[in-house]
């Protein structure tokens, strides 16, 4: 039978179509998200693999008072096994920053932002 409908397809110059799938485009997933006007929003430090417990802010890129966006690297956080830059989910102002070089664990407070 399958022979038989291929043969049909060349007689009739029938051609296999498929489905145009259309491409998506990757959108950026960084958006400026804005915290409402009066609310705080603690930042903690992350947890970047199962087995990192702790780490410390060793560099601020924003002081206190500083407005930031969504996307904006705001920190560098050194773990045992590396260093990398820590970048904003939030907008806001920056009310509270933790010391640098302290070390901290997973969950502790880092920095708390304030809507504007």
């Amino acid at each position: 039978m399958k022979k038989f409908i291929q043969a049909l397809k060349k007689v009739f110059e029938i051609e296999e179509t498929k489905p145009k799938v259309e491409e998506q485009k990757e959108e950026n997933p960084i958006v400026n998200v804005q915290i409402l006007k009066g609310e705080t929003f603690d930042i903690k430090m992350p947890r970047y693999f199962e087995d990192n417990f702790e780490g410390k802010v060793v560099q601020y890129f924003f002081n206190v008072g500083d407005i930031i966006k969504s996307g904006d690297i705001i920190a560098e956080i050194e773990t045992e096994k590396f260093t990398i830059e820590f970048d904003a989910l939030y907008g806001g102002k920056i009310i509270w920053l933790c010391d640098l070089e302290k070390d901290m664990k997973i969950d502790d407070l880092m920095m708390r932002i304030e809507g504007v």
